[in-house]
């Protein structure tokens, strides 16, 4: 896998114009909050945007499974410690099962009635090459909140 100096912001906004439109199919609401700079990571645009793209489809899916309330995800980044950029997806869907929740990122595990089961265990693959963490929390309200935590470039390099 070739990894180079990416442009996270520039990623995370492509990201959100390329589903954009699935979202207003669906009626949600999306929302992009980014700071004005976030720092450089050394990583695969094409996998990264793989990866996003796969946790805000099933962001939608989940809300789309809810049966009422807010229809809404908001796709976040920041800097929150030094060398580290933090990446969160918040949805207010129908949230993790707690039963399930050990197993959500293992490989052909799914909930879904046609899934196979790789979508987040690839996202998980993904991020853990790029030196990063994945990690799930339920909302004290509705949804979830699928979180990314990747080092920025001089921790990289």
């Amino acid at each position: 896998m070739e990894m180079s100096p990416v442009n996270l912001r520039e990623i995370l906004y492509d990201v959100e114009r390329i589903v954009r439109a699935a979202a207003k199919l669906k009626n949600i609401n999306l929302r992009l909050n980014l700071p004005s700079s976030l720092p450089t990571v050394i990583g695969n645009r094409t996998q990264l945007i793989e990866a996003l793209m796969n946790l805000l489809n099933n962001a939608f899916d989940s809300i789309c499974e809810s049966a009422a309330g807010a229809r809404e995800v908001q796709l976040s980044a920041s800097e929150q410690d030094a060398g580290r950029v933090h990446i969160a997806i918040r949805d207010s869907g129908k949230g993790i099962d707690p039963e399930i929740a050990p197993r959500l990122f293992d490989a052909f595990f799914t909930t879904k009635p046609r899934g196979m089961g790789m979508g987040l265990a690839i996202v998980r693959s993904i991020v853990e090459n790029h030196g990063g963490r994945l990690w799930a929390t339920p909302n004290p309200d509705c949804g979830a909140t699928l979180e990314i935590d990747l080092p920025v470039r001089a921790s990289a390099l």
